[in-house]
């Protein structure tokens, strides 16, 4: 679960260092996309795992994986939404430490692309 994670996180990050949109890079766009459905899956496993658990009476095991399952899906979903934002911003580079609409991050212009 949690190479899902840091891989959705270098993926992120590695895409706004490019400074293109998604439509620009097909192969991150899929790599993304297939590891996000991945991670997601990983996720509803745990929670279908923690009902189970809470239905047969396992009061010590369904907390924990449903725990888990709900922080997975959030994270997920985090990085959804980072990748949208990403796409959506015209530098394709999003800080999220401020709020959404005024996280563009603006580069030096010896670190933009030419043409930029």
């Amino acid at each position: 679960m949690g190479e899902g994670l840091q891989q959705l996180s270098w993926q992120n990050s590695g895409l706004m260092a490019f400074g293109a949109g998604l439509l620009q890079n097909p192969v991150m766009l899929v790599s993304l996309v297939l590891t996000l459905g991945t991670t997601a899956k990983k996720g509803l496993d745990l929670l279908c795992i923690a009902r189970r658990e809470r239905a047969s009476g396992n009061h010590c095991l369904w907390f924990p994986n449903a725990f888990f399952g709900i922080s997975i899906l959030m994270t997920t979903l985090y990085f959804a939404m980072r990748m949208l934002m990403t796409q959506l911003r015209d530098g394709h580079s999003l800080n999220f430490n401020a709020s959404p609409y005024e996280g563009c991050v603006e580069f030096p212009p010896e670190l933009q692309r030419p043409g930029e």
